[in-house]
């Protein structure tokens, strides 16, 4: 028995390294509203140059809409748990800057 509090302690630990945090990053491209897609999470998307979808997004603290059809540098976070299904990686927007192209 105590075999197995020591076994379920240390699970615990590494459950809780996996929780921390993933850093932020920063991308550029032009931000769309997400349409029917075969991933079905976030609410906007940013695509490469080449129209290449680079990321899932959302806010919960910025109006993405504002943005749509523009070229924009986004900085956020990972949402942890994505991408699935071989989507994207899902990213929480926290600031959006519109770049001049």
């Amino acid at each position: 028995m105590r075999l197995l509090y020591i076994l379920l302690l240390f699970v615990g630990l590494a459950c809780e390294e996996n929780a921390m945090e993933l850093p932020p990053l920063q991308a550029t491209g032009q931000l769309q509203p997400l349409e029917a897609s075969y991933f079905m999470y976030g609410t906007h998307v940013l695509n490469g140059e080449n129209g290449e979808l680079l990321y899932a997004l959302q806010s919960t603290s910025l109006n993405l809409d504002t943005y749509i059809g523009k070229s924009v540098r986004i900085s956020g976070t990972r949402i942890s748990g994505y991408p699935v299904e071989g989507g994207p990686v899902y990213l929480e927007v926290t600031q959006v800057e519109m770049l001049n192209r």
